[in-house]
């Protein structure tokens, strides 16, 4: 599986040690002891539970770490819009993510530009990835298997735009994509996947 610079010749951004080592350690506890609900989707403008096509627990962590993750965000934002181009206006509020045995989000979109979607849905133009976890072996309580985020649609051959590409997982790596490259998260294995996600407009 690659690392993060390979996916730099399609676009994408990534910034290593965004959260230092302890930081993450820090997080994933938090994250494992909190409580959480089932994620949902947007489907015909109304939130749903389709463990279908997402199947991961978003859980409610302190403020203390919510504040942490702004003043990440809020400082790497002009490196964002420097790099894609853009102007960004807010994030959305970041979700903190546990995806355990078999969970997985099938292949999607940040963004879509159907005039009947959600407008806020309409609005995303940047996507970004937290890693807190890392991907080694079944041995390690901290460590999982599976729960690859992929990308797919990333090569110019068409014979080959379905092929998805697998992101090498490394503890304090954020990625950042645009909202409407298509991604998934494979089936986790083994252990447990910690990420944070949200969105800039």
């Amino acid at each position: 599986m690659p690392r993060a610079e390979f996916f730099n010749h399609f676009g994408l951004f990534h910034a290593r040690n965004f959260l230092d080592a302890g930081t993450c350690e820090q997080l994933r506890g938090e994250i494992r002891e909190a409580t959480g609900t089932a994620a949902t989707i947007l489907r015909s403008g109304a939130r749903e539970v389709d463990e279908q096509v997402r199947k991961v627990t978003g859980t409610d962590v302190s403020s203390a770490t919510q504040a942490l993750l702004a003043e990440r965000l809020t400082a790497i934002k002009p490196d964002l819009e420097q790099h894609f181009e853009l102007t960004l206006a807010a994030y959305e509020e970041p979700s903190f993510l546990r995806y355990r045995l078999g969970d997985c989000y099938v292949a999607h979109r940040d963004r879509l530009d159907d005039p009947a979607d959600a407008t806020w849905l309409r609005a995303r133009r940047v996507s970004v990835v937290v890693v807190l976890y890392r991907e080694e072996q079944a041995s390690d309580p901290e460590e999982y298997g599976g729960g690859a985020l992929t990308f797919a649609g990333l090569l110019d051959d068409a014979r080959l735009r379905a092929i998805g590409i697998p992101l090498v997982a490394e503890p304090g790596l954020l990625l950042a994509f645009r909202s409407d490259v298509l991604h998934s998260v494979t089936p986790v294995t083994h252990g447990e996947r910690y990420t944070i996600v949200t969105w800039f407009s």
